[in-house]
C-alpha cells in the first residue's frame, strides 16, 4: 500500500473553499454597501438644500408683507423639510433686492436662520453681472424698481457612518424668485416698495 503524499492530499481538498473566498469578498462588499449607504445619504441632504432654498423663496415671493413671524415660519419649514438629518449645521437667508433710479442692485432687507449664512445689511450692493461675493445674474433686474428674492440654503453634511465618507461635504443652493403679488416683497413696517 502506498502512503498518499500530504501536499497532494491538501492541494485536491476543496472543503472550506466558499469561506475563504467570502472572507477575501466580504471587506470589499461591505466597504460598498456603506459606501452606496453614505452616498445616498448625501444625495439625500444635497436635494434637501436644494428643496429648502426653492421652497423658502418661493413662499417668500407669494407673500405681499413678511414678518419676523413670517420669516421664522419659513425658516422652520426649512428645518422641518431637512429631516431626519440633523439640522444643527443647516443655515438659510431670505434677501430682497431692489434696483435703484441710478440702476444699482441693493438689498432692502436680509433675514437669516444658522450662523452659515448672516443676514446682508440694507443697502448693500449687489452686482448684477453674476461675479463677485454679492451677485444675482444679469436680466434679473432691468428697471428701477424691480426686485427680486434671494433666498440661500447652505448645509455642512456629516455621514453618520463616516466609513467612507469621513470628511464633513458643504452643500449650498440658491434660488432667484420675482415677487408675485406687488413689485417687491414689504418687510414690516415698509409701506412703499424702495427705488432710492
Amino acid at each position: 500500500m502506498k502512503l498518499k503524499n500530504p501536499l497532494k492530499q491538501f492541494q485536491g481538498d476543496r472543503r472550506g473553499i466558499a469561506a475563504l473566498e467570502f472572507a477575501l469578498i466580504a471587506p470589499i462588499l461591505l466597504t460598498a454597501l456603506f459606501g452606496m449607504y453614505e452616498l445616498d445619504q448625501a444625495i439625500i441632504a444635497q436635494r434637501s438644500v436644494n428643496h429648502i432654498a426653492a421652497t423658502v423663496g418661493d413662499l417668500t415671493a407669494q407673500a405681499p408683507i413678511v414678518g419676523d413671524s413670517d420669516v421664522n415660519d419659513m425658516f422652520a419649514v426649512g428645518n422641518y423639510m431637512l429631516s431626519p438629518l440633523p439640522t444643527d449645521s443647516l443655515s438659510m437667508r431670505i434677501t430682497s433686492i431692489y434696483l435703484t433710479t441710478g440702476k444699482v442692485a441693493k438689498v432692502d432687507w436680509s433675514k437669516s436662520s444658522g450662523a452659515g449664512l448672516p443676514a446682508i445689511a440694507p443697502g448693500t450692493i449687489f452686482a448684477t453681472n453674476g461675479l463677485g461675493t454679492y451677485s444675482i445674474p444679469s436680466g434679473y433686474l432691468v428697471k428701477a424698481g424691480d426686485s427680486v428674492i434671494l433666498s440661500e440654503g447652505k448645509y455642512n453634511f456629516n455621514s453618520p457612518l463616516q466609513y467612507v465618507l469621513n470628511n464633513m461635504i458643504q452643500m449650498s443652493a440658491n434660488y432667484i424668485n420675482r415677487p408675485r403679488i406687488n413689485s417687491c416683497v414689504l418687510y414690516t413696517p415698509e409701506t412703499a416698495c424702495p427705488i432710492n
